[in-house]
């Protein structure tokens, strides 16, 4: 009980209080024991689903994929308790693989999160909390931050694979939310690129495309994140080392299996 004790101060703060479910936090418990996935062990649960959804809302799956990698690979045993009992108790936190707001999540049902009644704010935390469903949403919301007027409407599937300035400043938006600034001027997060390192290094040879495209694609990926780590300024010469020593590493490994 007095680990919940931080997680109601945090529902305070998101004056979402009116809808607590105590028990729904306390089944939160057995988070704590679950050990940290690593990114092949998240395609690989996921994979079902990624790839039911991806086309959906037509995305490149590997893209998909990395954006579940790159939420569910940091979140410590900790986090994944406090975003599950934060939600329980009411809090606007980010829950399930793709780390969705559940504002967010809100907003993409066309529902305004601040008048949920308290049933219905639980049955959107239920879905949230169902994998499958949860990465249906986030497939959905990277959709949706395509097709504003200032982004890129109608952008194809295998466009946005071939383009890692577009993916950047996709997953950035999915990350820290939505920016009106123009496509050239966007601040992009560290987070994005890490998510392009997780396309090069597990992703696109998970979905069963041609080795050719693939390899095409991983091109296009390593020459934007030279630019970015040893040529953009951004980064200072360490980086740029260490993301050199990185693709090196990768070369010598064999081939992996879909």
């Amino acid at each position: 009980m007095i680990a919940l004790a931080p997680l109601a101060v945090l529902s305070f703060d998101r004056l979402q209080l009116v809808r607590p479910s105590l028990s729904s936090a306390v089944a939160c418990v057995p988070s704590l024991l679950q050990e940290r996935a690593d990114a092949e062990r998240i395609v690989a649960e996921h994979r079902d689903a990624i790839v039911r959804h991806a086309p959906v809302h037509e995305l490149p799956a590997e893209l998909v994929a990395a954006v579940v990698i790159n939420h569910e690979l940091y979140l410590t045993r900790f986090r994944r308790f406090t975003d599950c009992a934060g939600s329980a108790l009411g809090a606007n936190v980010s829950v399930g693989p793709a780390q969705l707001r559940l504002s967010t999540a809100a907003q993409l049902d066309g529902v305004a999160f601040e008048s949920m009644s308290p049933a219905e704010y639980r049955a959107l935390r239920r879905r949230l909390l169902d994998g499958d469903t949860n990465i249906a949403y986030a497939a959905k919301e990277l959709r949706s931050l395509l097709e504003r007027p200032h982004r890129y409407p109608g952008i194809d599937p295998q466009t946005l694979i071939e383009d890692p300035s577009i993916m950047a400043l996709l997953i950035t938006e999915y990350h820290v939310g939505r920016s009106s600034a123009p496509n050239d001027t966007s601040r992009l997060s560290a987070n994005a690129f890490n998510a392009l390192e997780f396309i090069d290094d597990v992703t696109l040879d998970r979905f069963g495309r041609d080795a050719s495209d693939s390899a095409h694609i991983r091109a296009k990926l390593r020459s934007y994140l030279d630019r970015i780590y040893c040529e953009s300024g951004i980064f200072n010469a360490d980086v740029c080392a260490d993301w050199k020593a990185s693709r090196a590493s990768a070369a010598a490994k064999p081939a992996a299996t879909p």
